[in-house]
């Protein structure tokens, strides 16, 4: 009786000691305090089991965790780069390589690069700032992008240069070293012309299997000094042609570039333009612009045989007149268009008007209406995050589970990327801008 009671404890003990899987049982895992004080983009990857995530602690470092999704085991990096607090410019992109070594760069607006990786595949403790990639071009850098070739090899694009005077440059990670791509940018200002950069879309892979682009050219710092709505495509981001396949030569610039639009500078034109795809696969352009009235429309821009095809989907009776430079308040946002069911819809976030799922004509592109949002499926979104802080949430790229999130509490995004005064946020434990950093799952 003794033997089969000792064995009995014996199989109770390793019943409870194996490990339940943390997001099987929607739990909330606390990973670490983030830091707030300014609306950011996080990122987080899913990979092999453990996701990956990149933010600012609470004392502004860069830092990495890797949270175990069996054990819910968080394990945490911190990088020497600590962010000023202020700007929204300086998001972090993660991307993980071919030979399991995760990349990150972040924590940059018109600055030296900054760059980190793993030194051995899956060891997040080897993970070291090596701020170079190719050596060239890399003492302003603003906007990091990760992606991916056809081949899957890891991809990185990045502006070099500043507000109204940059290039576009993309490297490619040969396994062992980054490459430039290409023997020149591909986005620059005219060779003795106007000062500009250009603001993408990303290289969005379409169902032709060709990469597309969409962009908008900026004059100067000022917002409002955006003009122009372009487009190209590429079947392997060296060779680029417009949207009647006429080859590009290479930089585009606002001499030889595709216009879709022509939008003129202080027209309502932000640099906040979208690409989808309609039912039948042909790539859709959504922007704002100021209309006849002089109010803030929608507007939407596909290629026909005929040229571009231009039509407004909204009619709303107010106007965003932004100006100056620094991260904006976006009053007006929207997704980019996506085929729902059939329907070829957009989703929309208007500062009066509030969120609404806008119904398109697949033939014209003008509104048909509206139609219900889709339920949310982002599920818990954290800790209730106090006054005047709210709950920000983040998609975990590369999950198969569609509920796995990362929430944080976060400031609005209304200091233009000032500093901020610790009255402003009124609460009564101090200039505390941080907040629990958490793995959400629905």
């Amino acid at each position: 009786m003794i033997k089969i009671t000792r064995l009995f404890a014996l199989l109770l003990s390793l019943a409870v000691a194996v490990p339940v899987p943390a997001h099987a049982e929607g739990r909330t895992i606390p990973v670490d305090q983030a830091w707030g004080g300014t609306r950011l983009v996080y990122d987080a990857l899913s990979v092999n089991g453990r996701v990956y995530i990149a933010y600012y602690d609470a004392d502004r470092m860069l830092t990495i965790a890797a949270v175990d999704l069996v054990s819910g085991k968080v394990e945490k990096k911190r990088l020497d780069s600590r962010f000023a607090g202020w700007d929204a410019h300086n998001n972090i992109v993660i991307e993980m390589d071919a030979q399991g070594r995760l990349h990150v760069s972040g924590n940059m607006h018109a600055v030296p690069l900054v760059y980190a990786r793993m030194q051995r595949p899956g060891d997040l403790q080897s993970m070291t700032l090596v701020n170079r990639m190719t050596g060239r071009d890399e003492t302003s850098v603003t906007y990091p992008r990760f992606f991916r070739f056809d081949d899957g090899a890891l991809g990185f694009s990045y502006r070099a240069g500043s507000s109204g005077d940059g290039e576009e440059i993309i490297n490619r990670w040969d396994g062992s070293a980054w490459q430039r791509l290409l023997d020149q940018p591909l986005f620059a200002p005219s060779p003795g012309g106007e000062h500009v950069n250009a603001y993408h879309t990303g290289y969005q892979k379409g169902p032709d299997g060709r990469f597309h682009v969409a962009w908008v050219w900026r004059a100067t710092t000022a917002a409002e000094s955006t003009f122009d709505v372009m487009y190209a495509r590429s079947t392997d981001l060296r060779h680029w042609e417009d949207s009647r396949g006429r080859p590009y030569t290479l930089p585009i610039t606002p001499a030889n570039a595709d216009v879709a639009v022509h939008v003129p500078q202080r027209g309502g034109l932000m640099n906040n333009i979208k690409l989808g795809f309609d039912t039948r696969q042909v790539p859709v352009i959504s922007f704002i612009r100021y209309d006849s009235a002089g109010h803030t429309q929608l507007y939407h821009a596909r290629p026909s045989n005929e040229g571009w095809q231009v039509a407004q989907a909204t009619d709303w009776p107010e106007r965003w007149d932004f100006s100056g430079g620094g991260s904006l308040n976006t009053r007006v946002g929207f997704s980019g268009v996506q085929v729902d069911d059939g329907r070829l819809v957009e989703d929309v976030q208007h500062w009066v008007h509030g969120r609404q799922r806008l119904w398109l004509d697949d033939a014209q592109l003008t509104s048909r209406g509206t139609v219900p949002p889709p339920s949310s499926v982002a599920g818990p979104r954290g800790t209730p995050a106090p006054q005047p802080f709210t709950n920000a949430v983040h998609t975990v790229r590369g999950s198969t589970d569609d509920g796995l999130r990362v929430g944080w509490w976060t400031l609005p995004a209304d200091n233009n990327d000032h500093p901020r005064s610790c009255a402003s946020i009124g609460r009564a434990e101090g200039c505390q801008m941080s907040g629990p950093l958490e793995l959400l799952q629905r």
